[in-house]
């Protein structure tokens, strides 16, 4: 071996001799194994592993050991008390009942229907096609035909109906038109306006409760 892996070797031999259990353990019997020291590698390998059992490293460089020695039987037996050991562990976990159900346990009904109703959001907060009709509506019925400024208001929704038409939504451009009496919705036209309201209303849903 090279002068840098006996330093290693001697390194890893002092941190080991302080604690058998420690870190450079798998290391140490992994740098004997490659030198063709076995003893010394099983040697190191289980004291380690008596005081760190969990050591995968540590578990991998003995399973390597007992290979390089032509112990298949005896990495066998290693493998099998590994496995044994991991089943007695899971055994001694606590098991759910079949019909458990953990994501609703311990909330009552009431509670649910508490946390549904303060989820719901305030239609009043939203600003939807809809919305800015019925202002359209109430600003037209209260402005003054004889006021310079009694155009305004509708002037405003006009321009938010063709906005709204510019940007593929027709339906609420003509819902505004309608409110401002530019146009008289069929049957048809309102009810696709009302199924464009309602998806208006999902969306808005989402975005306030993500």
């Amino acid at each position: 071996m090279s002068d840098a892996a006996d330093d290693r070797i001697a390194e890893l031999e002092r941190a080991v001799r302080a604690d058998p259990g420690g870190p450079g353990f798998a290391a140490l019997a992994e740098l004997y194994r490659r030198a063709g020291r076995l003893a010394d590698a099983e040697r190191v390998v289980r004291n380690g592993l008596a005081r760190t059992p969990r050591s995968s490293e540590g578990r991998a460089v003995l399973l390597l050991v007992l290979a390089d020695a032509g112990r298949a039987a005896d990495a066998r037996r290693q493998l099998e008390s590994w496995a044994d050991a991991a089943l007695a562990r899971t055994a001694a976990l606590p098991m759910l009942p079949p019909t458990a159900e953990p994501l609703a346990a311990g909330v009552s009904e009431i509670e649910f229907e508490d946390a549904f109703a303060a989820a719901e959001p305030d239609l009043s907060q939203m600003i939807t096609p809809d919305s800015i009709a019925e202002e359209a509506a109430r600003q037209d019925a209260a402005s003054d035909d004889r006021s310079p400024l009694a155009s305004s208001g509708a002037f405003a929704t006009r321009t938010m109906a063709d906005l709204l038409e510019r940007q593929g939504d027709r339906r609420g451009a003509a819902r505004i038109r309608a409110a401002l009496g530019e146009s008289e919705a069929s049957p048809a036209e309102r009810n696709a306006a009302a199924i464009a309201a309602l998806e208006r209303w999902l969306e808005n849903v989402r975005r306030l409760h993500p």
